[in-house]
């Protein structure tokens, strides 16, 4: 598991949802995230949030910029906050977390792991950062505030916790 990991925005709005930011944090991995994506958020939690808590800002390099446009040319479902996100963790060879199905096949596109907010939280409860019974809380607290979650994979996890 790469010791760098980079969240899109859906991600970061979910584990501010989910009200498990603190538990994220204790996961011992350098967290990044482009200058464009920390100033999009503006919910909990917010740019000075992830700052203060060590998240490293990043901002694209002129080359970057350059890939970032020509990639956005050909995908108008892509942010350029998204393809920001991707290139962080191209470069820094990153986790790239993100609930965005477009933004997902970019990445597998460029060979990138990727994951989701239910892989993120089952790392929580498989390192013993979340209780079984807090995960399920914090997974219903992200589908009652709208995130996108597979209703049967939130079903499953929801079984297996509260068990």
């Amino acid at each position: 598991m790469s010791p760098r990991w980079v969240a899109d925005s859906s991600v970061w709005i979910d584990v501010g949802n989910g009200e498990f930011l603190p538990a994220v944090f204790a996961l011992g991995v350098e967290w990044l995230a482009p200058d464009l994506l920390l100033y999009e958020l503006r919910t909990t939690p917010s740019r000075a949030d992830l700052l203060a808590r060590g998240v490293s800002s990043t901002e694209l390099s002129g080359a970057q910029v350059g890939r970032l446009l020509a990639t956005a040319r050909g995908r108008p479902r892509l942010s350029h906050v998204d393809i920001a996100a991707a290139l962080v963790a191209l470069d820094e060879a990153a986790i790239l977390l993100t609930g965005d199905a477009a933004l997902r096949a970019l990445a597998e596109e460029w060979g990138l792991e990727v994951h989701g907010t239910l892989w993120l939280l089952d790392r929580l409860v498989e390192f013993e950062l979340v209780p079984k019974l807090e995960a399920a809380t914090a997974l219903e607290r992200i589908c009652a505030a709208g995130g996108r979650l597979p209703a049967d994979e939130v079903a499953s996890r929801l079984a297996r916790w509260r068990r």
